[in-house]
């Protein structure tokens, strides 16, 4: 993902439309491209790109499926700067050689967030905590993790706690900037048994203390 309004892009968000019918949705304006969160439909994500991210390969044997001719969508999310920007992305798409062997599957925890999720957090609350776990029914092989969140998100953290009562941290964010993100992809597969309990604990500072709350005073 390059895309040419660096100041502006923050993120992207990438799916497919298993129909190919999205690219008949009218503009919104003279140029092509309509807005909204749902991404016209799509209903299969590919990931995306954020301010901070690098470039990852899957490991060998594995690869996101796109089905023959679906659309592809590529939702934008801009910040404003003051002033007028042209944006035009170069995206590039990388094919597998080969059928993937195994399949990929994405775990969200919680399963919505922020205005899907009915998220409030009080004004003046230094340390708002929610709190997601789920067991997992089969084993599985964890590729890597990401997170995600807004402004005044302070620390994220998922761990993994196996049958036998081992527990790994997968993610430990201590300091989250939202103006700065990625995924990581363990450098070795992490083996995950069936009965495995994932947990998630994110913390948000919406205090007059947190240099990063954008709005002050802090509102809900």
């Amino acid at each position: 993902m390059k895309p040419s309004a660096r100041s502006v892009v923050h993120h992207v968000l990438y799916f497919a439309d298993s129909s190919g019918r999205i690219h008949e949705k009218p503009p919104q304006g003279g140029e092509p491209g309509f807005s909204g969160m749902r991404a016209g439909g799509a209903s299969i994500p590919l990931g995306g790109w954020a301010v901070g991210a690098q470039p990852h390969f899957f490991p060998e044997g594995l690869a996101l499926l796109v089905p023959k001719g679906a659309d592809l969508v590529i939702q934008y999310h801009f910040h404003p700067i003051g002033k007028p920007e042209v944006e035009k992305s170069v995206v590039g798409l990388y094919f597998a050689k080969k059928i993937p062997e195994r399949t990929l599957t994405r775990i969200q925890m919680p399963p919505s967030y922020s205005l899907f999720s009915g998220l409030d957090i009080p004004p003046g609350e230094k340390d708002f905590v929610i709190r997601d776990s789920y067991m997992l029914p089969t084993a599985v092989d964890a590729v890597g993790v990401g997170a995600h969140a807004h402004y005044i998100a302070k620390q994220l953290k998922m761990t993994a706690t196996l049958p036998s009562g081992e527990i790994k941290t997968l993610l430990f964010i201590k300091d989250w900037d939202f103006a700065w993100q990625d995924r990581y992809f363990f450098q070795e597969l992490v083996a995950l048994p069936r009965g495995t309990r994932l947990d998630t604990d994110i913390h948000w500072d919406n205090s007059v203390e947190n240099p990063r709350n954008p709005r002050i005073p802090p509102c809900g």
